[in-house]
């Protein structure tokens, strides 16, 4: 069984060769994208099999290069630093995208606070026409009952005065 030893943080990338005693690199490789705690580390193969189905298939594996040996350091060194900075950038991707996501549930929360302030505002709106609405007819109302208040008292004061003057005559 492989066993890596890990103390807390995984390698930020794994330099693998294929012919290994005991496990083979394709093995190893397989082993290490099916563990969480390595699965998003970059693995390069080096090694001496030029064939294209090893090449094909460490990369089918999960590896990010292969580089064939005899190899020069200099190209070695500048793929690591190429592949460490993509791991980098990747990374602050995936920070970019959690970020995101959570701007985005913040986003569809005030919007749906914003939908129920903008719903309060047209049932008080209503609620204000509603309140004009019956206003207006209140007035409408009062017009004709005060003209009606007003000649029904003018008649009182007809009819009491005419009572007054037929009493005068009566006696």
């Amino acid at each position: 069984a492989l066993r890596i030893a890990l103390s807390g943080n995984p390698p930020d990338l794994i330099l693998l060769d294929i012919m290994m005693p005991g496990m083979d690199g394709f093995d190893v490789c397989t082993r290490l994208k099916a563990a969480s705690q390595t699965r998003d580390v970059p693995v390069i193969f080096l090694s001496a099999n030029t064939d294209a189905v090893d090449k094909t298939r460490g990369i089918e594996l999960g590896a990010v290069d292969y580089i064939t040996k005899p190899f020069h350091n200099d190209e070695v060194k500048a793929r690591v630093r190429n592949h460490l900075a993509l791991k980098k950038m990747r990374e602050e991707l995936q920070e970019k995208n959690i970020m995101l996501e959570r701007q985005v549930v913040e986003i569809k929360e005030k919007t749906k606070q914003l939908r129920e302030k903008d719903l309060q505002l047209i049932e008080m709106d209503r609620m204000a026409g509603i309140f004009t609405l019956a206003a207006g007819i209140a007035h409408e109302i009062n017009n004709p009952l005060g003209f009606l208040k007003s000649t029904l008292s003018a008649l009182k004061n007809g009819m009491d005065k005419m009572r007054v003057a037929l009493g005068y005559w009566e006696d």
